[in-house]
């Protein structure tokens, strides 16, 4: 039975939420109701009451909102006599839960809500307000490229973040163009790592997730070891996909200082890139496990550029030019495994042709194509320079400029 309502000033509640949290608006509540209540986000994400995450699974973190319950102000649903209550809040939503509930004491129950409405109204439009700046400004840094720094970034954070702590980038990318709910699933990802005992901040940008992962404390040889193990990067990438009915790839980068992000998404995105230029799908790639890729790409990017313009140089110079087909043939030579037959067929070009262009090439770059040793170089050299390309390391008229300088240095 409801007991009595004890008159109470709206604004003592926003004052109590914003000073103490959640909790006491949620006390209150229960207090007043009589009943246990669970406090959710516009993703059905729990907020109240806290959880323990080592021993339940991910979905026992959100409460499934019923479908009618889409732009009323509540939902009572009979066959389990619990009440949903939306709490509306600058184009999103919260809602409360309140389980076990007689119809006949439904409505002093909204009246009671509707008296803490504004209290967790100001409680998630703050919070909200504050993850997505730090979410945008997130994207903006590292897909984006914008000129923040990552301590200006992480300043937005309400986590206490250190610039000085290890951490590894996951980038997870969507195989197919299908409706995803992304919120639901950075916050289903990050749900997924808290089980682990793994603090991460998941944001998205188009069809990619990003997971930001904190590495371990440093062991006694003053090395940081890594969070996650093969067997929970498996179990994350199945399922998400079981969840979300999606098909992914991951690129995991190593470990470097918060304040180095960008090397970790640089080496993620290497991770994803070079595995797909070999046709691969549905893979895990860390970086640290690319062979010779691995040590190309620890490289500085002036250093990685030089490499390509070594081995590539003149093709690389005609490849900015639309009519140019030298080097599309010699990467689809290679990667027939040097079958003049299969590569002709897939340029749709006489055998004849195809030969013309090798010798060319051969001209071109000073080089012997029917030596194993120079195929393996141009091979790695076309991988690594297309990974460049894909990700946004190089430009057309920055590559001519430094194609000049690279000739020169050789010429002298």
């Amino acid at each position: 039975m409801i007991i009595s309502m004890v008159p109470r000033d709206t604004y003592v509640l926003v004052d109590g939420v914003l000073d103490e949290g959640l909790p006491f608006v949620a006390s209150y509540l229960e207090n007043q109701i009589s009943r246990s209540i669970i406090i959710t986000d516009n993703n059905g994400k729990i907020h109240y009451p806290n959880i323990n995450r080592s021993a339940f699974r991910i979905d026992d973190a959100f409460v499934q909102i019923p479908v009618p319950f889409v732009k009323k102000e509540y939902y009572y649903q009979d066959q389990s006599n619990s009440l949903y209550y939306r709490i509306e809040y600058k184009g999103s939503h919260a809602f409360v839960v309140v389980k076990k509930l007689p119809k006949e004491l439904l409505c002093q129950a909204i009246s009671i809500l509707r008296e803490a409405r504004l209290a967790l109204k100001c409680y998630f439009a703050k919070v909200n307000k504050n993850k997505k700046e730090f979410e945008k400004k997130l994207v903006e840094y590292l897909f984006l490229k914008s000129t923040d720094s990552i301590n200006d970034v992480i300043r937005l954070s309400e986590r206490e973040l250190d610039p000085g702590r290890h951490y590894l980038v996951l980038l997870m990318e969507v195989e197919q163009n299908r409706e995803i709910d992304w919120q639901l699933l950075c916050s289903y990802a990050c749900e997924y790592f808290k089980r682990k005992r793994i603090d991460g901040i998941s944001v998205y940008w188009r069809n990619y997730l990003l997971v930001l992962i904190p590495a371990l404390r440093e062991d006694i040889l003053g090395k940081y070891l890594e969070s996650l193990n093969q067997k929970d990067v498996k179990k994350f990438k199945e399922i998400i996909e079981n969840k979300f009915n999606i098909i992914t790839s991951l690129g995991i980068s190593q470990t470097y200082p918060l304040e180095k992000l960008h090397k970790s998404f640089e080496k993620a995105r290497v991770a994803l890139t070079l595995p797909r230029l070999m046709e691969k799908m549905k893979f895990i790639q860390y970086f640290s496990e690319l062979g010779i890729y691995s040590f190309v790409f620890s490289q500085s990017l002036e250093k990685i550029k030089s490499y390509c313009l070594k081995n590539l140089g003149q093709l690389i110079e005609q490849d900015n030019d639309t009519d140019c087909s030298l080097l599309p043939t010699i990467r689809t030579l290679l990667d027939s495994g040097f079958s003049m037959k299969s590569t002709a067929d897939s340029l749709h070009i006489h055998v004849n042709t195809l030969y013309y262009r090798i010798n060319k090439i051969e001209q071109l770059l000073g080089i012997d194509l029917s030596k194993m040793s120079t195929q393996v170089e141009l091979y790695i050299a076309i991988k690594v320079w297309d990974t460049l390309k894909l990700n946004g390391f190089v430009y057309p008229d920055e590559t001519d400029h430094q194609i000049q300088l690279e000739s020169t240095r050789q010429s002298v």
